[in-house]
């Protein structure tokens, strides 16, 4: 049993790189009701602990195999964790399908899992961004520029160019003859609830 704490140590890694990665690709909402609060929860967590459960076996299987040479087991547990992304993306052999070659390895079940998770959170993520972006369209454009700025102003990991971007970007948009209140009201909410700065096309 001398391969668990080292083996525990890939999972943590491997998990955690998991929920980095899935901070960094969605923006989860600051609140959201109880039934998209426990979807939103299970699909994350699901594949945060997935991730980690893989990397665990992945380390005792090649730890087993001897496939990877006898050193710090720790070592190896932090090569296992930190690699294990490329890890679980090799092919294992290749099957004449419709007449070519293609790879077949566990990445083809772990990109089916990924896509599927990641389009439940992002559906539940989406609806709550258009029922939020409605109500705030719902305010006229001054109020909805001036929230905006604030918005600017407040975001402390906006350089100054940043800034001077997002005001022009804002101003630009809340003073516009050529678009339709609503499309100018539709911009603005959606800046201040995501940070993106739509196309004004």
């Amino acid at each position: 049993m001398d391969w668990i704490y080292p083996a525990l140590l890939a999972a943590f890694l491997a998990g955690l790189l998991t929920y980095c990665d899935l901070d960094t690709q969605f923006d989860p909402p600051p609140s959201l009701n109880w039934g998209p609060w426990w979807k939103l929860t299970l699909a994350w967590w699901f594949f945060v602990l997935a991730n980690a459960a893989l990397a665990l076996v992945l380390y005792y299987a090649l730890s087993q195999a001897g496939v990877i040479p006898e050193t710090n087991p720790w070592l190896k547990a932090l090569g296992v964790g930190l690699g294990y992304s490329a890890a679980i993306r090799l092919k294992f052999t290749t099957l004449p399908i419709n007449g070519k070659d293609t790879p077949i390895g566990a990445e083809v079940v772990y990109e089916g899992l990924k896509n599927l998770i990641h389009k439940r959170i992002n559906r539940i993520i989406r609806e709550w961004r258009m029922e939020k972006t409605r109500e705030l369209a719902q305010s006229d454009v001054p109020t909805l520029r001036q929230q905006s700025k604030a918005l600017v102003i407040s975001d402390t990991l906006m350089t100054e160019d940043e800034r001077k971007e997002a005001n022009k970007w804002i101003d630009a948009v809340a003073s516009a003859q050529d678009m339709e209140d609503a499309d100018r009201r539709l911009l603005l909410a959606t800046f201040i609830l995501t940070g993106q700065r739509r196309s004004r096309s």
